[in-house]
């Protein structure tokens, strides 16, 4: 159910967490997701704006050095 939320409405979505339990979510409906900021120039590319997008505002554990924890990691 969570996956569906992203349905290609062109509405991006939010998130504080690193995990990656919304993408799976979505991928497991055989959907794509564009994670910002890792994806951004896909995203800038995509002249539909149909393609999910998902803000990760506190990093990802895939990329563990853009994980956000600490007010350093806030400053960097």
């Amino acid at each position: 159910m969570l996956g569906a939320l992203s349905g290609g409405l062109g509405v991006p979505a939010v998130t504080t967490n690193y995990d990656p339990l919304y993408e799976d979510a979505v991928t497991s409906t055989g959907a794509r997701i564009l994670r910002i900021p890792w994806d951004q120039e896909e995203a800038q590319n995509d002249e539909t704006g149909m393609l999910p997008q998902l803000l990760k505002l506190h990093g990802c554990v895939t990329d563990p050095p853009s994980i956000v924890l600490s007010r350093a990691d806030y400053m960097r």
